[in-house]
């Protein structure tokens, strides 16, 4: 009998803290659906939950299953919870149907691609194979607007060497601005590449002068012109010991690090990030406000979708992963444990999507995304 007493004493116990553990995670999962309109810049807790949130809603399901098997009736916890968050699952998967191949061909194509410096070693770029493999695929994709990341080059020929790739992509119009001023012998910089003309080009740069979006203005149509905006929002700025100090914390029985120094370290570096953001954000935002012309803004915006940042841009744009992707969205590439949609394309809501695809091409640590566009009457008048 008294076995018994303290079998049941322990199992109460064990399912109190079970209990707990569940709501502090249901009480994180919600917080992380309020992030998108939480400024960073006043309380920037909610945005660290808002990058978590798929694992989040992972937790959950497995709070749920645990529930349901054991007969509880606690499963509602997790069970309302996940239901409250759909609307946000849905900036992450989608399950659009198949796009036509007709429609695709009539439609306008444009590329967002952060190239990692072209490069993933220490080479110089002249000197890595990588570069060329980059350009193969670009020239492969026959885009007609592409618009990169992160392009570097170096040498005498630097701005030769953006020409040529230019020609090859059969693509001879383009605009650039280096993130930093100054530089001579290097370019490191946004860059949009046009089938069409560009009748008009401009910077916004950031209180530290740094570049973070370039745009352009391209006729595509004889009475219609679109503003392409290429934007690169700041960088967590993770180095190598801090992905390291997140794989020994994730692998179980290899942690090698001080927990407490490195997750303030990483925490500090993401907390800075989303809040360098939002002044980025805002003069993003304020200069569309101003934009004559229908848009289509596309890059690395460094951030999820559960994010004050992306809300902030996309409002009243298309997503075009929503519109027409299928399947999850993951377009970065790296060592830690989650899978991160952080480069979009987003549109005038007067155009619509016909296509969205990630490519998984595994140079970079971002994976390139496309789309077809179509304008409100169609793209045959396209030139």
């Amino acid at each position: 009998m008294a076995k018994q007493t303290k079998q049941r004493k322990t199992s109460g116990a064990l399912k109190g803290i079970l209990l707990s553990l569940n709501l502090l995670l249901v009480l994180a999962t919600l917080i992380s659906y309020i992030a998108p309109y939480i400024n960073p810049e006043v309380f920037w807790i909610p945005a660290i939950l808002g990058l978590a949130f798929p694992y989040l809603i992972l937790l959950n399901v497995a709070f749920m299953l645990t529930w349901m098997i054991a007969g509880k009736w606690q499963l509602i916890f997790s069970l309302v919870t996940l239901l409250l968050g759909i609307p946000q699952m849905t900036l992450y998967i989608q399950f659009n149907e198949k796009y036509t191949e007709g429609i695709a061909q009539s439609g306008i194509k444009i590329l967002s691609f952060n190239t990692h410096n072209l490069t993933q070693s220490p080479l110089p770029t002249s000197e890595n194979p990588s570069k060329e493999a980059i350009f193969d695929y670009l020239d492969m994709e026959e885009a007609q607007i592409v618009c990169l990341q992160e392009f570097t080059t170096t040498g005498e020929q630097h701005l030769s060497e953006v020409r040529d790739l230019g020609k090859r992509l059969e693509l001879p119009y383009h605009y650039l601005s280096n993130y930093y001023r100054g530089t001579l012998k290097k370019t490191n910089a946004l860059i949009t590449f046009s089938r069409w003309p560009v009748v008009n080009t401009g910077t916004l740069r950031d209180n530290r002068n740094k570049a973070f979006a370039v745009y352009t203005d391209i006729p595509l149509r004889e009475a219609d012109t679109v503003r392409i905006y290429n934007i690169h929002l700041e960088s967590v700025n993770f180095q190598h010991k801090d992905y390291d100090f997140v794989r020994d914390i994730t692998t179980p029985g290899h942690v090698e690090q001080d927990i407490t120094q490195g997750s303030f370290s990483i925490l500090k570096k993401l907390k800075e990030a989303y809040q360098k953001r939002v002044g980025q954000v805002d003069q993003l935002t304020g200069h569309m406000a101003q934009c004559p012309y229908p848009l289509i803004l596309c890059g690395d915006f460094n951030v999820t979708p559960t994010s004050y940042s992306y809300h902030k841009i996309s409002k009243g744009l298309k997503d075009t992963f929503r519109e027409c992707g299928r399947g999850f969205a993951s377009t970065f590439r790296s060592t830690l444990p989650i899978s991160l949609r952080i480069d979009y394309i987003l549109s005038d809501p007067s155009f619509s999507c016909c296509r969205h695809s990630t490519g998984k091409f595994s140079i970079s640590d971002h994976f390139p995304v496309s789309a077809f566009i179509l304008f409100p009457d169609g793209a045959d008048s396209v030139k």
